[in-house]
């Protein structure tokens, strides 16, 4: 992802918690899980945000678990600094088809697997969606937060 602003950084989190808010699990858990990855200004940002954010539950932030993120996550925000393929890759493949929210940094990330990507551009950030990943899960996404998506079918743009 390009340079970090803290601008930038504003915008991401809030098109982080837009995601989230419009996502409906299919068992609504008590408080929502949101793991995210350490030492990186864009999380750090969300995890601030947290505290003023109200998406009508109570929100856990935790780090990303290295051993199970579907059983310790509902929610998983990959930073660009987290995203090497190697490492991201078979973390997407295990929580296939899981209950579990993906979003991360770059087109790539729609590429690898992933659920939602956030896309730098001169004007700040804009979002993608990889729509077999949503369609796989079980996860409900409002129409409405699809449609302002960029349709990204493994990375590639519509």
């Amino acid at each position: 992802m390009a340079q970090k602003s803290g601008t930038q950084a504003a915008k991401v989190a809030r098109i982080v918690w837009s995601i989230i808010s419009y996502t409906r699990w299919p068992n609504s858990r008590h408080p929502l899980r949101v793991c995210l990855s350490r030492k990186d200004s864009f999380a750090e940002i969300i995890r601030q945000s947290a505290y003023y954010t109200d998406i009508g539950r109570e929100i856990h932030l935790r780090d990303i678990p290295v051993v199970n993120p579907a059983g310790q996550c509902d929610v998983i925000y990959f930073s660009s600094g987290s995203q090497t393929g190697f490492r991201v890759q078979p973390v997407l493949k295990e929580l296939e088809g899981k209950p579990v929210l993906t979003i991360g940094d770059g087109i790539e990330f729609c590429a690898l697997g992933g659920m939602f990507c956030l896309i730098p551009n001169e004007l700040g950030s804009r979002f993608g969606a990889n729509r077999s990943a949503v369609l796989r899960s079980p996860l409900r996404i409002n129409s409405k937060m699809l449609r302002m998506t960029t349709n990204n079918r493994h990375g590639k743009e519509k």
